[in-house]
């Protein structure tokens, strides 16, 4: 038995010393298991006690139609991770501390313009802009995260939902594009729900 132990510690002492010398840091505890694709290690930074589940495509751009750019991604502590999730980053992917992502989603910072009719899209300068995902934040499955969008802290981002603007904190979002139908007030000390167009309070307790 202590045997057996001591042959898992110096494993996982075996997989952190690998990790370390791959990635720009990778926190103890935390595990990869059987990516598709990951591109560009060296900008990828991960916390300790983290998974990221099989599957998984994680691509930090730095070099697409000749022009450089300069990815950061970062997944914080205690972040899971589940299968299928596809992450491309060109810009910065700030992904914080206890963050929960589900099966099937995308997060991307990029987009392929296509307004130079000359040139296809799949061949133009990326455009890209900062993403950010707040701390204990929950992201349902097949949810897309797009370019340019913060989610606050303590967010539930419905199954399915785009989400293309910024989310606050305390905020249940979901839709295409995704809105905000519930929000936490911290005066009354229960969760509120709120109508489509933001405008006014419908209802109080989830009632």
């Amino acid at each position: 038995m202590i045997l057996k132990k001591i042959l898992y510690r110096l494993r996982l002492y075996k997989i952190s010393l690998i990790n370390n010398f791959c990635w720009n840091s990778f926190g103890k505890h935390s595990r990869v298991i059987k990516p598709m694709r990951i591109i560009g290690k060296k900008f990828i930074t991960i916390g300790f006690d983290s998974i990221i589940m099989n599957d998984a495509r994680i691509e930090a751009v730095y070099n697409y139609e000749d022009e450089v750019y300069f990815p950061s991604i970062k997944i914080g502590n205690n972040v899971d991770i589940q299968q299928r999730v596809h992450i491309t980053c060109a810009e910065s992917i700030n992904i914080c501390n206890n963050v929960s992502i589900l099966p099937d989603v995308l997060i991307t910072d990029i987009n392929h313009p296509y307004i130079d009719i000359s040139i296809p899209p799949k061949n133009q300068h990326l455009e890209h802009k900062p993403v950010f995902i707040g701390e204990e934040t929950i992201v349902g499955m097949g949810a897309r995260i797009l370019p340019g969008v913060k989610i606050g802290k303590h967010c539930c981002i419905g199954a399915n939902s785009v989400v293309t603007q910024d989310i606050p904190d305390y905020s249940v979002a979901v839709g295409i594009p995704a809105k905000v139908v519930k929000r936490y007030d911290f005066d009354e000390a229960e969760w509120i729900n709120v109508s489509r167009d933001k405008k006014l309070i419908v209802t109080r307790g989830g009632k």
